[in-house]
């Protein structure tokens, strides 16, 4: 019994843990704040961080592929953000224009 409770265990660890970031990270992250900081992060196969301040919690998420970079670098500290659970549309509202980005699936 022991050995089926813990291979159940296993299975629903590799599972979730295997699951695309855009589908753990991504879809239900939601937002709205402003923009705190953006940097690249070497040490993580130099990956794009955006942090976000929403009342008084710091947020971050990550802009993985080519086609979202212009997003990236559209944005800058003190730039509006919004999003909702449940999608990959995000909002930015610069010098009082806002501009959607839609981010795709991706493995």
């Amino acid at each position: 019994m022991e050995r089926k409770v813990f291979f159940c265990v296993v299975c629903l660890f590799i599972f979730c843990g295997c699951k695309p970031y855009w589908e753990r990270g991504l879809y239900p992250l939601e937002l709205n704040g402003v923009v705190e900081n953006t940097f690249i992060d070497y040490k993580d196969h130099a990956i794009r961080v955006v942090v976000v301040k929403e009342q008084n919690e710091l947020k971050e998420f990550y802009v993985w592929k080519d086609y979202s970079y212009e997003f990236y670098n559209n944005i800058q500290k003190g730039d509006s953000i919004f999003k909702s659970a449940n999608t990959l549309e995000f909002y930015l509202k610069k010098d009082g224009k806002k501009r959607k980005y839609q981010f795709e699936k991706y493995p």
